[in-house]
């Protein structure tokens, strides 16, 4: 969990007893932003046990798919949008981002401006 000094303990414990009554494995708060390194070690350490499990993880699109696409896929099948309309510039920004090099996920976080691809 992304802690924020305004997150009040009772706020925070809400979130995690939310998340793991909700099939989380963990719910973990970070407060990286404010400590660095050493508060990100709880999620970190986490992070870790979690990838020793078993897991069921699979892409919500295949790889290979052009980013055009998988921010498609994002968007009706995270979302719930009926497609995407992508403006010149961005169809551009996509192109640059193709040719620069392979970027095989598209991350989103409901906070962030912008999509990061990695």
């Amino acid at each position: 969990m992304f802690v924020v000094s305004a997150d009040t303990p009772a706020e925070l414990k809400l979130v995690q007893d939310f998340s793991l009554a909700h099939g989380a494995d963990y719910a973990v708060p970070s407060n990286h932003w404010a400590k660095g390194g050493e508060g990100a070690i709880p999620l970190a350490e986490a992070v870790i046990k979690a990838c020793e499990g078993d897991s069921e993880f699979k892409f919500l699109y295949g790889l290979d798919k052009s980013l055009e696409e998988k921010i498609r896929i994002i968007a009706t099948e995270m979302y719930g949008a009926d497609g995407i309309e992508l403006s010149d510039e961005a169809k551009k920004q996509l192109e640059t981002y193709t040719r620069q090099g392979t970027f095989h996920c598209v991350a989103n976080c409901h906070l962030c401006s912008q999509p990061v691809f990695d």
